[in-house]
C-alpha cells in the first residue's frame, strides 16, 4: 500500500495517485520478476493507495477472479440480507 499524499508521490502528481501507483508496480516487477521466472509463475502487483484505489495490475486481477468465479458456479452474492445504509442494487 503507499500514501498517496507522502512527499514522493505528490512530487509526481499531487492530484492523482496514479502515477505512483503505476511506479511501485513496476518497482513489483523489477523485484518480483526474477524470482517468478524461476516457479514458473506471473508477477501480479496488487498495489493500492492509502484511500483503497487499486492499481491497474489489482483491478484486472480482481476481476479476472470475479469471472472466474461466475464461470464456475463459486460466486456468491455478499450483501447483507438487511442493511438500511445499503445501497438498492
Amino acid at each position: 500500500m503507499l500514501a498517496p499524499l507522502a512527499a514522493t508521490h505528490l512530487l509526481a502528481d499531487e492530484t492523482d495517485s496514479e502515477a505512483a501507483t503505476k511506479r511501485r508496480a513496476a518497482d513489483k516487477f523489477k523485484i518480483y520478476t526474477p524470482f517468478a521466472r524461476v516457479s514458473r509463475a506471473e508477477v501480479v502487483p496488487f498495489v493500492c493507495d492509502a484511500y483503497g484505489r487499486l492499481g491497474e495490475h489489482a483491478l484486472m486481477f480482481v476481476d479476472s477472479m470475479a469471472k472466474r468465479a461466475v464461470a464456475t458456479g463459486r460466486a456468491r452474492h455478499t450483501r447483507p440480507t438487511s442493511c438500511d445504509d445499503c445501497p438498492s442494487p
